[in-house]
């Protein structure tokens, strides 16, 4: 199940991947992907050069596999 969440309360190396991928552009929305007992996270972000994009991360930060 997908869940929008406020970027606070992810886990902070979930945050901190968000934060790199989106070099100083906009995180406009982030959710909780639950799939059993792994929790991942998905963010929609906007790069300064105005192309939107969206990346998901485990909870460690790592990237997450489709």
């Amino acid at each position: 199940s997908d869940l929008e969440v406020d970027i606070s309360a992810i886990p902070a190396a979930a945050k901190a991947a968000f934060e790199k991928r989106a070099a100083g552009g906009a995180i406009t929305k982030v959710e909780k992907l639950t799939a059993g007992a792994v929790v991942s996270y998905e963010a929609a972000i906007t790069l300064k050069s105005g192309k939107k994009t969206e990346v998901g991360v485990n909870a460690d930060g790592t990237p997450h596999k489709e």
